[in-house]
């Protein structure tokens, strides 16, 4: 019999991921009503009010700043505060992997999901306005929404399928992966069996 602190045996009971989540605070539910005031306009231009704040919701979220034109519907992302574009180094390096794979910037969308961050309050918004760019194959470079993360079981360098059939690869930032072989070998591995 196995004992309490041995626990290897579940690896054979639990094959599906388990994911862990954070635990939230409870969504405060208002007690008032908003009144709503009648006037004498079209009421089609009012807005929806969300229940948690007292603002309009913008009924559609607009797409995201993309480089490239998208021909073969592969999306890569990158996260950078600092900049709206890649660096020369990261880019000639994209450009390379690109090209291992044969595809140019005229193929991707390129996406920094940095300024989104403040565009939108909350990470769901940012997850939401990324899945509307038009892609089958989405390729991460360092960080993701953290919504995208608990909505998906990321490991790095492993390929992964979402519901809607989109291949999803999670990398190494760009620079990291520049300066160290192994994070190189094990992309090209990914991107083998991706492309």
């Amino acid at each position: 019999m196995q004992s309490a602190e041995d626990l290897s045996f579940l690896r054979f009971f639990l094959t599906e991921p388990i994911y862990l989540l954070p635990e939230t605070e409870p969504v405060k539910v208002r007690e008032k009503a908003v009144p709503v005031e009648e006037s004498s306009t079209d009421s089609k231009t009012e807005e929806p009010v969300s229940a948690e704040h007292s603002e309009p919701v913008s009924p559609a979220l607009s797409l995201p700043e993309t480089e490239g034109d998208n021909k073969q519907g592969v999306l890569l992302l990158f996260y950078d505060k600092e900049n709206k574009s890649l660096n020369s180094e990261s880019k000639l390096l994209l450009e390379k992997i690109l090209k291992s794979v044969n595809l140019t910037f005229e193929d991707i969308a390129l996406c920094n999901w940095a300024p989104l961050e403040a565009e939108f309050e909350n990470q769901k918004g940012v997850f939401e306005s990324i899945q509307k760019i038009k892609s089958t194959k989405i390729l991460a470079f360092g960080e993701l929404p953290l919504a995208w993360s608990l909505s998906h079981f990321f490991q790095k360098y492993h390929i992964t399928q979402d519901a809607e059939g989109k291949k999803l690869l999670l990398a190494d930032d760009l620079l990291k992966i520049a300066h160290n072989r192994e994070f190189k070998v094990q992309l090209w591995n990914s991107l083998q069996q991706m492309f």
